[in-house]
């Protein structure tokens, strides 16, 4: 989603075309809050059932930690497209870098720390350092975005417009998203 976000913010920009930047990039976190929402709740929901497809149930509680990083890693790599759209670099790096040493640091100390318990719940700290750390840059970039929009009252946009603009972004998305993978 990052680099499709960067390609039309950058494309509008060359038009000069601010309110369709506005309107699509408002679209995309949209997009982005309701499907990490749906794929949260489908991983929390079958997250027993994925364990034991698996052949370990105690899994479940890995998938319920993860699963509830997928919401801010879709909003952050919207804003994180926003960013490069823009040809600034410095939150993704800033945020890639504050990503890793977070998961390593908080990830590594809960392993130890739960070690002591099973092996299991070594593994579900290195999962939490993994929510931790989408979630702190999760709050970074947002707090960088709303100051770098602040002046533009940004999100001040109909839903009328937000919902069409979903309806023809949402088969870009997902196809350019493929075309990545």
């Amino acid at each position: 989603m990052t680099v499709f976000v960067a390609q039309k913010v950058s494309f509008f920009r060359a038009q000069n075309n601010n309110l369709s930047i506005k309107k699509f990039v408002n679209s995309c976190l949209y997009i982005s809050v309701v499907l990490g929402a749906i794929f949260t709740l489908i991983l929390i929901l079958f997250s027993k059932q994925f364990s034991i497809f698996q052949g370990d149930e105690n899994a479940k509680f890995g998938y319920i930690i993860i699963s509830s990083s997928i919401i801010f890693s879709a909003i952050s790599s919207v804003i994180k497209g926003y960013f490069q759209g823009y040809e600034n670099m410095f939150p993704t790096s800033i945020s890639n870098i504050l990503e890793q040493l977070v998961k390593m640091m908080v990830g590594l100390v809960l392993s130890l720390i739960l070690s002591k318990f099973g092996i299991i719940y070594a593994v579900l700290g290195a999962f939490i350092g993994v929510f931790v750390s989408e979630f702190v840059i999760f709050v970074y970039l947002l707090i960088k975005f709303l100051l770098a929009e602040k002046k533009y009252n940004f999100f001040a946009i109909n839903r009328v417009e937000i919902k069409h603009n979903f309806t023809q972004f949402l088969p870009i998305s997902l196809s350019n998203n493929l075309y990545y993978y």
